[in-house]
């Protein structure tokens, strides 16, 4: 399974992605040119498992950002659900999980 978000930019946003025991096996993040850094959290319940800092994407006129996580092994664990933060801003976020 997978779960799109696409984010407006400016503040925080979270979201639950699937109540219930998961995996996260991979992480897909896209930002658009000239955006600040910002952190993408991954949480099992209220207990962060992963957080990532975004890189800004300084460059006006050239491309954005475009990043791809692969979890080693069986993924990162989470027993009681799969919840999404990303702070400021990321113009779309993929989690794949199972």
């Amino acid at each position: 399974r997978d779960f799109c978000l696409s984010r407006g930019l400016g503040d925080v946003y979270k979201r639950q992605i699937f109540a219930g025991p998961g995996r996260i096996v991979g992480l897909y993040i896209n930002k658009e040119p000239n955006i600040a850094q910002s952190t993408v959290t991954l949480q099992d319940d209220s207990t962060t498992v992963a957080e990532f800092t975004v890189r800004a994407t300084t460059n006006t006129n050239g491309d954005g950002l475009t990043e791809y996580i692969q979890f080693p092994g069986t993924g990162i664990r989470c027993a009681t659900s799969i919840k999404l933060t990303i702070a400021t801003a990321v113009t779309f976020c993929t989690v794949i999980f199972g």
